[in-house]
């Protein structure tokens, strides 16, 4: 069981490894994290300041605020939304200007600093999986070379000593049992028409 347990564990792992779709996500993960995480400590920053000050403006009359990091904790949590307005309507029920200080709050933290974290982080998206397909452009560039390569070598094999020194053409066939091998699902038009584009002048 216990070998079952860290199989288990380990398919991530080799999964992560093994496949090229899963180093390119976690490659762009990884960009993602580098290029956003200096945000991130900027709007944690910001939410310990406004915890500073609430905690100095509300510290006995609600138990939200009756210490740094419980003003903080709830600081973040109103952050996102999810216990707004509970936290500061109490608040506002027995002081009307607080409204001022959680209304600032909220516009400086949810709809400045959320949407610069997303924009960043979807920049940071984006420039990754640009690099990603400019790798693989390069790696089928380069296997394409290769497999031609490999073409007249096998091709030069074939010949005779006279004919391998003064060619290095590939037969129109080779390449159609190649086109024929990568895409198998294709027809025959569509096997002439790629002829056609490796070999315009016939």
């Amino acid at each position: 069981s216990v070998r079952i347990m860290w199989s288990s564990f380990l398919k991530p792992v080799v999964l992560l490894y093994i496949s090229p779709l899963a180093k390119d996500a976690w490659s762009s993960l990884r960009r993602v994290i580098q290029q956003s995480y200096g945000i991130l400590l900027v709007e944690l920053f910001l939410v310990l300041i406004f915890a500073a000050i609430s905690t100095e403006l509300y510290p006995s009359k609600f138990e939200q605020f009756s210490d740094l990091p419980t003003s903080f904790i709830s600081m973040f949590e109103l952050s996102t939304t999810v216990v707004n307005p509970s936290i500061w309507l109490p608040i506002y029920n027995t002081d009307r200007s607080a409204a001022i200080f959680f209304i600032l709050y909220l516009v400086t933290s949810v709809f400045y600093l959320h949407s610069l974290v997303l924009s960043v982080v979807f920049q940071s998206y984006v420039q990754g999986m640009t690099k990603v397909r400019e790798r693989i452009a390069l790696d089928s560039e380069d296997a394409i070379r290769l497999a031609f390569r490999t073409l007249v070598e096998f091709e030069h094999n074939c010949l005779g000593l006279h004919e391998k020194q003064h060619t290095r053409d590939i037969s129109i066939d080779c390449v159609e049992k190649v086109f024929q091998a990568i895409r198998p699902h294709y027809g025959s038009e569509k096997i002439k028409a790629l002829v056609a584009m490796v070999d315009p002048n016939g």
